[in-house]
C-alpha cells in the first residue's frame, strides 16, 4: 500500500529574521526548520530619527520567505523518515 503524506510550511517573521518549519500534518512533527537574518539596516532592523520607531526592509520580507522555505525543505529532505 502507497502512504502518502501531507505536510504544512509555516512562516514566522521576527525583527531580525525569518524562521520556517516543515511539519507533518498527520501527526505534528517537524521535518525541517530553517532560518533567514534580514539583509538591511542594523541587524534586521532600519531606525529612524524617531526613536520609537523601528522597521524591517520589505524586500527582505519576500527573500527571507524564499530562502528559509527552500532551507527548511532541504532540511527536511535530509533528514531521515520516521519508521
Amino acid at each position: 500500500m502507497l502512504m502518502s503524506h501531507c505536510y504544512a510550511v509555516g512562516l514566522d517573521f521576527g525583527t531580525n529574521s525569518v524562521r520556517g518549519l516543515v511539519v507533518d500534518v498527520a501527526d505534528g512533527r517537524e521535518v525541517g526548520t530553517a532560518g533567514w537574518n534580514y539583509e538591511h539596516g542594523t541587524d534586521g532592523v532600519i531606525l529612524s530619527r524617531d526613536p520609537h520607531l523601528a522597521r524591517q526592509h520589505p524586500a527582505d520580507y519576500v527573500k527571507g520567505a524564499e530562502m528559509s522555505i527552500r532551507k527548511a525543505l532541504a532540511d527536511a529532505k535530509r533528514r531521515p523518515s520516521a519508521p
